[in-house]
């Protein structure tokens, strides 16, 4: 994710806006109750490589049923981490595969990251009203501080106040996800993503952690709140001093138009796909290859997008709620 110059989409301003996340910073809060979907890109990014960095480029795959695989991509659904399963009947009565042959993709429960099930010595409750990603606290409480995962694992809490500042904020904030307001809790992207500067220089991490769904304004099925699953190719840039690595998540799957209860997460751990995170200072969030069964359109044929600048029908957009490093120290 290499950009030429810094730039900000929209104007920063000091507002404080009350909703589903606790941002201090923010932009422009008409940004988030604007009926055009485009409106709700986030397009700013730090210039983060001037061509100096040595660049290591790996592909992960999903952990299938089989046990191989890099990466968990599971589903909020059940007790927080379920699989997905394609087979299972969506919309209209289809297949979310749409007669595709797709694999089955394990959550982290499944995929053998059962240890993230539990902190502080005690387990997580796995029903849907108490699980970790479907917290129910009120906005800003701190009293779950210690049980509940979110507020417990979330860079606001483990980074310090240098995480607490800024329209990134809303992803620091241990808020997998959000009962109503959605868009004051997430940041919405294009293809092209984001690459940002930490507050904090990172020592160390178990997990690198993401929550999100996907969107669109594609009206065709409105009323309807089945499943639908598009496809995409998650892409997560490690910036270092003198380095990046960036890894591309092949056929990460994507809840898509139906809440944002329905929240996907994906992520992988650290040691086990061979990464150091130690003096990581920056990352960057992109994506490419965008599929979705349902519309039977992807890239390039003019009735949906997944660029922010292009003219078409209808767009699509990550709608990223939360990203965690967990279980991580930080430089002082």
């Amino acid at each position: 994710m290499k950009k030429n110059k810094t730039t900000w989409a929209l104007a920063l301003v000091s507002l404080s806006l009350a909703g589903c996340s606790n941002v201090k910073g923010l932009m422009d809060p008409s940004i988030n109750i604007n009926s055009d979907f485009e409106a709700f890109y986030y397009l700013g990014y730090h210039e983060m490589d001037d061509g100096s960095l040595e660049v290591e480029s790996r592909e992960l795959t999903p952990i299938l049923e089989d046990g191989t695989g890099d990466y968990f991509n599971g589903s909020v659904y059940g007790d927080g981490s379920q699989n997905f399963d394609p087979s299972q009947k969506g919309r209209q009565g289809k297949a979310i595969d749409n007669g595709q042959d797709l694999p089955v993709h394990l959550g982290l429960r499944d995929a053998g990251y059962s240890d993230m099930l539990s902190y502080n010595g005690s387990s997580l409750a796995t029903t849907v009203s108490a699980n970790w990603v479907l917290s129910k606290e009120p906005n800003g409480d701190d009293g779950k501080i210690g049980t509940d995962f979110g507020k417990t694992k979330c860079l606001s809490t483990v980074g310090g106040d240098a995480f607490a500042y800024g329209y990134l904020s809303k992803l620091y904030n241990g808020q997998m996800y959000c009962a109503g307001t959605h868009s004051l809790s997430f940041v919405s992207i294009d293809e092209t993503g984001f690459s940002t500067r930490l507050p904090r220089q990172l020592s160390d991490s178990d997990y690198f952690l993401v929550s999100f769904r996907g969107g669109s304004d594609d009206r065709s099925h409105d009323g309807d709140t089945t499943a639908r699953l598009s496809i995409i190719d998650l892409k997560i840039d490690l910036y270092y001093s003198s380095s990046v690595v960036e890894l591309t998540l092949k056929d990460t799957y994507v809840n898509t138009d139906n809440g944002g209860e329905a929240c996907s997460f994906t992520g992988f751990s650290f040691e086990d796909i061979g990464i150091d995170p130690n003096g990581l200072v920056g990352y960057g969030i992109s994506y490419s290859n965008y599929r979705d069964s349902f519309l039977d359109v992807g890239e390039g044929d003019g009735k949906i997008s997944a660029l922010a600048s292009d003219e078409s029908e209808t767009h699509f957009g990550l709608l990223l709620y939360e990203v965690m490093f967990v279980d991580s120290i930080w430089a002082s």
